[in-house]
């Protein structure tokens, strides 16, 4: 059995000194392991897609699990998982793999893997959540500011105030389950939480689960925002679909990353069971 470790060097919480350890582990759990260094975005859906190992371990954040899952999307009897090295790592958190590296390396076992789902927007996967309007907006702020003093969370807690303060939003056209609807905010779900932690609401397994704001108006985003981070759940609309179409749309973030929008109408779906995963 061929494992590959894919490791972001420049990852929060990556040193070498952990990575050995973690490889030291790795190496009596399994024979045959290889491990690759990312020098650069895409690395991990380039080296994932190219390998034919049994099975590929994302040592990163968030972003580099979502492009290692890219890389081996439809790969049939391939197996992942997922060492967390990131500054917040959302998927180790839904999925319950243990927030210390080390300890999710010794607890990891190929008698225990789960089938699960993954989204698109078109061609694009998404594993956790996609968010328009103020969510993606937070998210764009964040990225932008490479001179970040604050740690990453917080950084979010202050950029959120920033785009409360200062961001006008305008409505966007969705259409789901044959009707048309015109939110100002919308998170588009596959998992029940919202950063790994703060309960959205019950999820409809297998379905695209939407939260959705429909007013403009900040004070009913400020609602929902503090509902979801005192663990009440959200509060607004909530939809499940198969698939919706997002039209005139330039802006979203995709598990935590900006992505910019250039085709007038894009196309949202989901599907079950695509992955098998290792925790």
């Amino acid at each position: 059995m061929k494992i590959l470790l894919i490791v972001n060097p420049l990852a929060t919480g990556y040193s070498k000194r952990k990575v050995a350890k973690i490889k030291k582990i790795l190496n009596f759990k399994f024979d045959n392991l290889e491990t690759v260094l990312t020098t650069s975005s895409l690395d991990g859906f380039n080296i994932s897609k190219a390998s034919d190992a049994d099975i590929v371990i994302a040592a990163g954040g968030d972003g580099l699990v979502n492009e290692v899952v890219a890389g081996m999307y439809g790969k049939k009897d391939k197996f992942f998982s997922v060492i967390p090295l990131g500054s917040v790592n959302v998927f180790c958190k839904e999925y319950g793999i243990d927030k210390n590296p080390i300890k999710a390396a010794r607890n990891m076992s190929l008698a225990k893997f789960i089938e699960i789902p993954v989204g698109f927007i078109d061609d694009k996967l998404f594993l956790l959540f996609a968010g328009f309007g103020f969510d993606a907006e937070v998210v764009k702020l964040v990225e932008l500011n490479k001179r970040r003093i604050l740690p990453k969370k917080l950084s979010y807690v202050f950029t959120g105030l920033k785009v409360l303060l200062t961001k006008k939003f305008g409505f966007m056209d969705i259409s789901a389950k044959g009707y048309d609807h015109n939110p100002a905010h919308l998170i588009v779900s596959i998992v029940s939480s919202y950063a790994g932690k703060y309960q959205l609401g019950k999820l409809d397994a297998g379905k695209l689960n939407l939260f959705a704001i429909f007013k403009s108006e900040k004070k009913f985003l400020v609602k929902s925002l503090f509902s979801i981070f005192t663990n009440r759940g959200f509060v607004g609309s909530r939809m499940q679909a198969d698939y919706i179409k997002v039209n005139d749309v330039t802006l979203a973030q995709i598990d935590g990353e900006v992505y910019n929008i250039e085709k007038k109408s894009i196309f949202i779906s989901i599907k079950e069971k695509a992955v098998k995963l290792i925790f």
